[in-house]
Parts: structure tokens; sequence; C-alpha cells
């Protein structure tokens, strides 16, 4: 089921960061050319309600160069494309993984797997008290699903599934298809598929070239399930589906008009380098930064995701740090276990929280999980070195 072969994993991650380039990136540009970028963007702001939303979209588009936006947009992602390429480059001396860290590795998903239950045990308990407050079919209100998710951490989410995936293709498969389960039935009664597409965008990556159509098949499904589930009319699901990567692009262009302002008014270096020089880049905070895309003069019309290449440009210093931190720790890792197939399912994970969120969230969120790499390994080398259970 999975590749023994690294060079078909490594171009089958080329393939998916191209993906989501042509995705996020080259299709909005070229839909600026036919009038569907805004005829998109628009078409959630009626006419009859919404006319000042209506002008301040026009404006704004206009106001900034969307050639030049491009090539921006082009030159981060080619940033951040080369240093996963580094990243997920295969070691000189292969070191298989033992038993003792794919044990470890277990442990930790079932650590995952308790904060998981937990989140279901305390929303089970929030969902009676929307039932108690009379609300319609609670199970099946998304809007109080994600009122009650998003405002948790989910990072056991991300790791418990990263690791999960890690353990199914070292064939230990009882935990880990556990976990990914419930990350399956959250994903399903909220309609979302952001967690299940980056989950068999790692299978796939991982899989062997017979497998990869079947995975193919199934992400296609999970792109379009909740479309088709809504949505009968084929412009509709079109319109639907090509919203996100409109919609964060709108909300890059309206950060480079804020950006176009505040540029006649600061000196570069003592507010871009020295005001940020001292903000900790790996538990990152804006509300301790200086940040040049803030909304100071044209406002957000609507709460769309984050276009985080963006903060490359903001946080320049806190960028190149942490690519200095990832190589290092790269080199460290490199003496105990060959890390490809962790750093390729963590990559998958990260490029999709670098565009739709921030590129310093997604980018120290892979120092992390190096460093979690880093202590299971020590572990394992310490209990092995003095023979404290057997591997």
């Amino acid at each position: 089921m999975f590749s023994k072969d690294y060079k078909t994993s490594f171009y089958l991650f080329y393939l998916f960061l191209l993906s989501i380039y042509v995705f996020y990136i080259f299709i909005p540009y070229v839909l600026n050319f036919t009038g569907y970028f805004n005829y998109i963007i628009l078409d959630h702001f009626p006419k009859n309600s919404h006319p000042g939303e209506r002008f301040y979209i026009g404006y704004i588009t206009d106001t900034v160069n969307l050639n030049y936006f491009f090539l921006i947009n082009t030159f981060l992602f080619l940033i951040i494309f080369i240093l996963f390429l580094i990243l997920i480059k295969k070691n000189k001396i292969t070191n298989n993984f033992d038993k003792l860290f794919i044990k470890a590795s277990q442990s930790i998903i079932l650590i995952c797997l308790i904060f998981l239950l937990l989140d279901l045990y305390d929303y089970y308990y929030y969902i009676n008290i929307l039932s108690e407050s009379m609300v319609d079919k609670p199970f099946l209100d998304r809007d109080s699903f994600y009122n009650f998710f998003n405002g948790r951490r989910q990072t056991h989410y991300i790791v418990g599934s990263i690791f999960s995936i890690f353990c199914i293709k070292n064939n230990k498969l009882i935990i880990p298809i556990i976990f990914l389960s419930l990350i399956f039935f959250i994903e399903i009664i909220s309609l979302s598929r952001f967690y299940i597409f980056l989950i068999f965008a790692s299978l796939l990556i991982l899989s062997n070239k017979k497998i990869v159509p079947l995975f193919g098949i199934i992400i296609v499904a999970i792109i379009f399930y909740r479309f088709l589930l809504l949505d009968n009319i084929m412009i509709t699901l079109i319109k639907n589906f090509l919203f996100e990567p409109i919609s964060i692009n709108f909300n890059a262009i309206v950060k480079l008009a804020n950006a176009q302002i505040e540029l006649t008014k600061i000196d570069i270096f003592k507010d871009l380098i020295l005001k940020n020089i001292f903000t900790n880049f790996l538990f990152f905070d804006y509300s301790n930064s200086y940040y040049i895309f803030e909304e100071k003069y044209h406002p957000q019309i609507r709460s769309f995701a984050q276009f985080g290449l963006l903060d490359i440009l903001a946080y320049p210093l806190q960028i190149l740090f942490i690519s200095i931190f990832l190589y290092l720790l790269k080199k460290i890792l490199e003496k105990f276990y060959d890390f490809t197939d962790l750093y390729i399912i963590t990559g998958v994970f990260c490029s999709l929280m670098i565009i739709r969120g921030s590129a310093i969230y997604g980018l120290s969120f892979m120092i992390k999980m190096q460093i979690i790499f880093l202590i299971i390994s020590l572990c394992c080398f310490l209990i092995k070195k003095f023979g404290i259970i057997k591997s």
C-alpha cells in the first residue's frame, strides 16, 4: 500500500505544493482578467442590501496592482517551496525507526485521543444546553459546532493525525485508526473537510503508485462532498468551490492596500525590523508586534481566512530565525533516524496552515514538531543505552 521509494513520495509532495500554488495563487490571478474574481466576491453581497460593500470591493481591487500582487505571492510561495524541499531531502545515511520510537509515537496518539474524547464529552453537554434552550436539531447546527470548537485549541488534532499516519505506514493500526475515525466523525458532523483532506493527501503522497488513483478519487470526493450535499446547480457548485481561494486573495489585497499607505509613513528598518527583533517567533503573539498589514486604513469587509504568505514580508527577521532553526534541528535529527516520512506528513499540514493562516504559525509549528521528534529520539536513545526496557 505504501511506497518504499523515496523519489515517488518526493515528487508527489512536489506536485502537492504545486497544486496549492495553482489553486490559491494562479487561478485567482487568471480569474481577475475575466471579471470572475469580483463576481464571486460580489455574489455574497446582494445589490439591494449591500451597496456600500459592493462599491468598496471594486475600489479595493482597483487600489492594488494585481500583476505585482501575483508576482509577490509567487515569490513568497517560492521561499516556502524551497524551504520544504530542503526539509524533506533524504538523509545520506538512512537509519530506520526502531520499535521503541514507534511505540512512543503510539503513546502520543493515545494522549491526543484522550484530549479528543474530552472535547467530544464537553461538546455533548454543550449540545444538551442548546437543546434545553429550544434550539432545533442542535446536532445538525453547524454554526453552534464552530462556535464551540473554534474557540478551543486543536493542536492535538494535528499532532495526533501526523503520528497516526506515520504509525499506519509502519503497520501499527488500532490506535491510529481509532483516532482518525474520531477526527472523521467530527469533520462529517460539522460538514468540514480540512483535516480529512490533509490526512488523505498525506496518505496519497506516501502511497505506492497503484494506490494513488484510489486516494485521488477519495480526495476529490472530500473536496466536493459538501457542495454536492448543499448545491444541486453546477454554477453554484463552481462558485462556492472557487470562493475559498478568491476570498483569501481578497483578504490579502486589503492587507496590501493598507501596507501601501503605511509604507509612506514609517521607517522600514526601525519599524519593520527593530520593533519586532525581540518578538518570540516560536510562540508568536501578534498583539506584541508591529504589523505592517494592520487594517488601519481599509477594513476587511468580512471574516475571511487569512492569506498567511504575507507574514513573510511582515516579519522577515522571524522567518529567517525560523528557517535557521528548522535547518539546524534537521541536521541534529539526522543523527537519530531518517525523518523523511514525518517531514512530508508535517509539511502537508503546515503548508495549508501557512496559506490559510500564517507563515509564522505554520513554520513555527514545524519547529515544534521537530522538538517532539527530538525528545522522542533522545528518550529512545537513553532507554536503549541504559537498558531500561527492551525495544
